[in-house]
């Protein structure tokens, strides 16, 4: 493979682009999302009203990829239909896509657009095609990722992001139990359960493993009340009140809004 520079690839759930013979002629530049709002015309007042959603809620952002195709060796007749055929295989539905002018995290992406390979079957000599990825408005810390484990209340934790991050918590205890950080309140029953998982990205409550027949799936909403917790941006605190014994197991999910 001739590469371009050292950031010539991308990684479409984590495989390196160059695996299918691609190179990126263009890395893109971060993009800001747009708030989701409603701007409403008033009657005898200059200029419309707007009106958020919500705090923290914006659009989707389309993020374009420009790509090339390596050559394949001369004399292998049909070799770009079956690459072609591979590529459309790895390069559809949704997933993480992680560029390689940011590989210190990822969008949570899908392919939005009909991937058009004419340049290459039609033999021109450029060999290059698009990509379109619809990305969820916020780009995803890798640092955000690992679990942090929380034994003793209160735990005080940063986030180095540049927007409230919406966690993942798994609370290992059985009771009731009142959990407390950033902007909200949550009162959680895990009475006869041993542990509870909180997704206040998906605003669901569940408990279960599916890589585990053992521990089935079932949803829990009916355990939680209050406000779905967030992580502010900088410093803050996790605290609950409940059984002795109860541990957190919170997956942060770091994110920013560029």
């Amino acid at each position: 493979m001739n590469q371009l520079s050292d950031v010539d690839f991308f990684y479409w759930n984590n495989v390196h682009s160059s695996t299918y013979g691609i190179r990126v002629l263009n890395q893109p530049s971060p993009v800001l999302a747009k708030e989701r709002l409603t701007s409403i015309t008033v009657p005898g007042r200059s200029g419309t009203l707007t009106m958020l959603e919500g705090a923290n809620v914006y659009e989707d952002v389309t993020i374009t990829v420009t790509c090339a195709l390596d050559k394949p060796h001369e004399g292998n007749e049909g070799a770009d239909m079956r690459a072609i055929e591979k590529i459309c295989g790895w390069l559809r539905g949704e997933g993480g896509i992680t560029f390689a002018n940011r590989l210190d995290g990822y969008y949570k992406a899908r392919i939005a657009n009909q991937i058009s390979f004419d340049q290459i079957l039609r033999g021109n000599p450029h060999r290059i095609f698009q990509i379109q990825f619809v990305c969820k408005p916020f780009f995803y810390l890798a640092s955000g990722l690992p679990r942090q484990e929380f034994f003793t209340s209160p735990t005080r934790i940063e986030n180095p992001g540049n927007i409230p991050s919406e966690p993942l918590i798994r609370i290992n205890g059985t009771g009731e139990i009142t959990l407390m950080n950033g902007f909200g309140t949550m009162l959680v029953d895990t009475s006869g359960h041993e542990y509870i998982i909180l997704d206040c990205e998906a605003k669901l409550a569940y408990r279960g493993d599916r890589t585990w027949p053992g521990d089935p799936l079932v949803l829990m909403g009916t355990r939680v009340t209050g406000e779905w917790l967030t992580i502010p941006t900088g410093a803050s605190f996790f605290s609950w009140s409940g059984p002795a014994g109860t541990v957190l197991w919170v997956t942060p999910r770091w994110r920013c809004i560029v």
